[in-house]
């Protein structure tokens, strides 16, 4: 979250990270507080949301990593010639138009989001600007993704982020939830709370691997993603291990 921070902590941040780990570092950068409104005031005093601010600060990150050439009066580091990629994250679309203009890759929160995401995509490739760092249009889609030995146990598992979504929405700060499948009358859910949770559905990765496959080629071949990057709750590491393994054959095989 971008606006968090000043582009030089960040640049140098990362510049040790990539001198650290060569080549296997990127970074991803998002307009967004990633917090609500009152703990945004207080981290700092300029409009956040502000696109001119946003892209300024990227210009100046791009910068940072560049070479000693390109360098001003400070400097990031670790930072010069380390070229640490940048990744525009959004779940908007403003952040569209963004990427497209500094032609630079795109991922797009469609596991919160996921009513945005036709018309930023669609933005993003017909506005997109050939750059240094890209001369293609680059789409990272992100996705929930429930994989398990059966559509049952995946859609239990999926509950817990459909509390960890009515949590939020309601404004509820707590650990994340383990799964529940009674967690409906729990929670007492309101009818709007109830269609919300169904609109986060349009783009999920759920169940056993067969009708994940299933879902996969409908999401490919609406979207053509280049990258996916998921995004699961699992109360146990070897589910996660199960998910993204059932993710990764599916993926690689359709």
């Amino acid at each position: 979250m971008l606006p968090n921070h000043s582009p030089l902590q960040v640049a140098e941040t990362y510049g040790t990270l990539e001198t650290l780990y060569p080549h296997r570092i990127d970074l991803g950068v998002g307009r967004a507080p990633g917090t609500d409104g009152e703990t945004a005031r207080l981290i700092y005093r300029q409009n956040y949301a502000d696109i001119h601010h946003f892209m300024a600060d990227i210009l100046q990150l791009e910068r940072y990593f560049g070479s000693e050439e390109e360098q001003g009066t400070v400097i990031a580091n670790p930072g010069i010639n380390t070229n640490v990629p940048i990744i525009i994250l959004g779940s908007s679309t403003s952040s569209a138009y963004i990427a497209a203009e500094l032609g630079l890759p795109y991922s797009f929160a469609t596991h919160f989001a996921p009513a945005m995401c036709d018309e930023a995509l669609a933005i993003y490739r017909k506005h997109f600007k050939p750059s240094k760092y890209l001369k293609e249009p680059y789409f990272i889609l992100g996705v929930l993704a429930h994989g398990a030995d059966t559509d049952e146990e995946a859609q239990k598992l999926y509950t817990a982020a459909q509390q960890g979504s009515i949590k939020l929405l309601r404004n509820e700060k707590s650990l994340y939830p383990l799964a529940d499948e009674n967690f409906e009358e729990k929670l007492n859910l309101s009818s709007a709370e109830k269609i919300f949770l169904k609109s986060r559905m349009e783009i999920n990765l759920m169940g056993a691997k067969e009708t994940m496959a299933k879902t996969w080629k409908g999401i490919k071949e609406k979207f053509n993603p280049d990258e996916v990057i998921a995004v699961s709750y699992m109360p146990k590491l070897e589910q996660l291990e199960k998910s993204y393994k059932i993710l990764k054959e599916i993926i690689e095989n359709n």
